[in-house]
């Protein structure tokens, strides 16, 4: 048994040194997790999807205590554990992130209706953002917003033609297929928040037609966060929104809480 667990240990490094050797690898510990108010059954089954998503993020290696010993403690760069929780009826999923180098904690959570739920919308987050150095190069960084830097055109992304800031925290955006969104913004520290007020329209959605009736039907708001780049003419950061998960059959998967960048750039006034 010692001699099969040498073997295997030795196998594991000279997987890891290749790995290594062809690109710059994150080694992320992930730590059981922590489960109440749920079945044990529940809480596995979210844990296998946690970390399954997390081993397809490019440049990714998971590592497991108890398992993976063999391994450094100097090479481990991020410490990953979740936990599960019920209160007043509704799960919670709580991750915790350590930064093996800076002691620098993440800490994130998010509230379903119900286990399944949970298990739905797991596979849409953006576990690359709890992990900084596999993270893409940071943008430098953003500069302070005021309201008047805002006021005017821009041209947005992900099927967004043009977008209008006016007074007052309110807005406008117009879609490549002809639909107008109504959008109430405000600044919070060094961020632009916009969140989506007009109803759903199928002509939001870069989906076939029957994904886009279902996601105008079911999808949350879309929300935007935003900082301020290139001297006042770039708007990047991230965009949360249900997106369609549709191979053509009858089956519609709404994948919610979807991250995605986004990118508008100042047109004028």
């Amino acid at each position: 048994m010692k001699k099969n667990l040498f073997v295997l240990s030795v196998l594991f490094l000279v997987m890891y040194s290749a790995a290594s050797a062809q690109q710059a690898v994150t080694v992320v510990e992930f730590i059981p997790f922590t489960v109440e108010g749920m079945s044990a059954e529940e809480g596995m089954m979210i844990e296998d999807i946690v970390r399954d998503h997390i081993k397809k993020v490019k440049n990714i290696m998971l590592v497991f205590p108890g398992v993976d010993e063999i391994l450094p403690r100097s090479h481990i760069d991020y410490v990953f554990a979740g936990k599960i929780y019920n209160d007043d009826d509704e799960f919670t999923l709580h991750i915790d992130v350590l930064d093996s180098r800076t002691q620098k904690r993440n800490t994130w959570k998010q509230t379903y209706r119900s286990s399944s739920d949970m298990a739905l919308k797991a596979p849409a987050i953006n576990y690359l953002s709890f992990f900084g150095a596999a993270a893409a190069k940071e943008d430098g960084t953003p500069e302070t917003i005021e309201p008047e830097k805002l006021l005017g055109r821009w041209r947005g992304g992900g099927g967004i033609e043009q977008v209008f800031f006016f007074p007052g925290g309110i807005g406008r955006a117009y879609f490549s297929r002809g639909a107008g969104m109504e959008f109430a913004w405000r600044i919070e520290d060094k961020k632009v928040i916009i969140e989506q007020k007009s109803k759903n329209d199928p002509r939001y959605y870069q989906a076939p037609p029957a994904a886009a009736a279902v996601l105008t039907e079911l999808a949350e708001p879309k929300h935007w966060e935003l900082s301020l780049y290139d001297s006042g003419q770039t708007l990047r950061g991230s965009v949360t929104e249900t997106i369609a998960d549709y191979d053509g059959t009858n089956e519609v998967r709404l994948l919610y809480d979807t991250v995605g960048k986004a990118e508008w750039k100042k047109l004028g006034r």
